[in-house]
């Protein structure tokens, strides 16, 4: 069976201190291996605003994605879908991907906030 892996948290606060903040959390939800060479990871996030703020927008660059759910993906970057733009204060926003990787891919967030 597969031993579920919670990755190391990332919080992101921004440097001017406009009390925006970002939790992620990105957890392996299952691995395989096609044609025994590529390995692919299935990962499920879950982004917390843990602001007192709105934040209207989160995006971040991945590459070796080979499928996405619950984001948009625009000039390369994926997104907060069209329809959940924003995650209020306090609130929970969760998406998936597959990545051709035998772990989780970086994440690294932009993070937007009046």
């Amino acid at each position: 069976g597969n031993s579920y892996l919670v990755t190391p948290i990332v919080v992101y606060v921004p440097p001017d201190g406009n009390n925006c903040g970002l939790l992620v959390q990105q957890t392996i939800v299952a691995q395989w291996v096609n044609s025994e060479i590529f390995p692919f990871t299935q990962v499920a996030v879950t982004y917390q605003n843990t602001g007192t703020k709105t934040i209207t927008g989160v995006s971040f660059a991945m590459d070796k994605v080979d499928q996405y759910w619950n984001v948009d993906k625009v000039n390369n970057r994926y997104q907060l879908p069209s329809w959940n733009p924003t995650i209020a204060a306090g609130q929970y926003y969760s998406f998936g991907y597959i990545i051709q990787s035998n772990t989780v891919g970086t994440l690294t967030p932009t993070v937007t906030c009046p």
